[in-house]
C-alpha cells in the first residue's frame, strides 16, 4: 500500500510522505504517535464509508457506557474530560481491533 497523504504527528512533524510504501515499521511508528489511520492510495469510496459508519458506531457505544458509568459526577470538570479522554482511546482500541 502506498500513504495517499503526507503524514504528521500531533505537533505537526512529518513521519512520512505522500507516496510512500506503507511498512509495519510504519504502521508501528504510527501507532506510537496515536495515529490510528491513513489515507491510502486507491481506497474505495466503500471502504472509507464502512469505515466511518463503524466509527459512528464504535462512538455511539463507548458514549453509551461513560455516560453510564460517569453519570454521578458529570457536574466535575475534571471527571468529564477523564471521560472525554478515556472514551477516545477506547473508541481507539475498539477500531484498531477491527480493522
Amino acid at each position: 500500500m502506498v500513504i495517499a497523504e503526507s503524514v504528521f504527528d500531533q505537533h505537526d512533524v512529518l513521519l512520512a510522505k505522500e507516496g510512500t510504501s506503507l511498512s509495519e515499521r510504519h504502521i508501528k511508528v504510527f501507532k506510537s504517535w496515536g495515529i490510528g489511520e491513513v489515507c491510502v492510495a486507491g481506497e474505495s469510496e466503500e471502504q472509507e464509508k464502512d469505515y466511518i459508519e463503524l466509527e459512528k458506531r464504535a462512538k455511539a457505544s463507548v458514549e453509551k457506557e461513560l455516560n453510564e458509568k460517569f453519570r454521578d459526577v458529570l457536574d466535575d470538570r475534571v471527571m468529564v474530560e477523564i471521560m472525554r479522554v478515556a472514551g477516545k482511546h477506547l473508541v481507539k482500541r475498539l477500531l484498531d481491533k477491527e480493522t
